[in-house]
């Protein structure tokens, strides 16, 4: 027969595991928004290029005729997304200075924020080429990293919730 001490450790430990669990889903939620967003910029940033190369067209042109799924891509982890879309780069940049993700690809934004729109038409194809290279190269790097990292994570996290409903019981 159960006796409510022993009702009580089973239920303290099974918040225990559930709570471990909660974290490792969690942490693939996140690590999964984060490469949804790097792909999002890549994407944009691949459809800037080929509307500045193509047309000729605007910064604050593009984002008004960019696709809306496109933008909420890259918004991915942004606390405070405004209504509006962005009317140029750089506050494009501010936008995403707010999320959470922001450090990946970091540099690639600001390099491009301040050289694009200021120059002529090669240059600021250039300037798309080399931002979607850094960002495809921390793309690819996150793509492997994370799933180790997550593994590595969720032992460490299942095998402490272990050992803490041990020293419980």
């Amino acid at each position: 027969m159960l006796v409510w001490s022993d009702i009580c450790k089973l239920l303290g430990s099974l918040t225990l595991i559930g709570a471990g669990g909660g974290a490792v889903y969690y942490t693939i939620l996140k690590d999964r928004a984060r490469l949804r967003r790097l792909s999002g910029l890549i994407s944009l940033m691949s459809y800037i290029r080929s509307r500045i190369d193509r047309y000729l067209t605007p910064i604050g042109e593009i984002f008004r005729r960019c696709d809306a799924d496109l933008l909420s891509a890259c918004f991915e982890g942004v606390s405070d997304i405004p209504s509006e879309r962005p009317r140029d780069i750089e506050e494009f940049v501010a936008i995403m200075r707010r999320g959470e993700f922001f450090a990946d690809g970091e540099s690639s934004l600001y390099q491009l924020a301040e050289n694009l729109g200021k120059s002529y038409r090669e240059e600021a194809i250039k300037e798309c080429d080399l931002c979607i290279a850094s960002l495809r190269e921390v793309y690819s790097s996150l793509s492997r990293e994370l799933p180790q990292k997550r593994k590595s994570h969720a032992v460490l996290g299942i095998c402490c919730a272990a050992a803490i409903v041990i020293i419980i019981i």
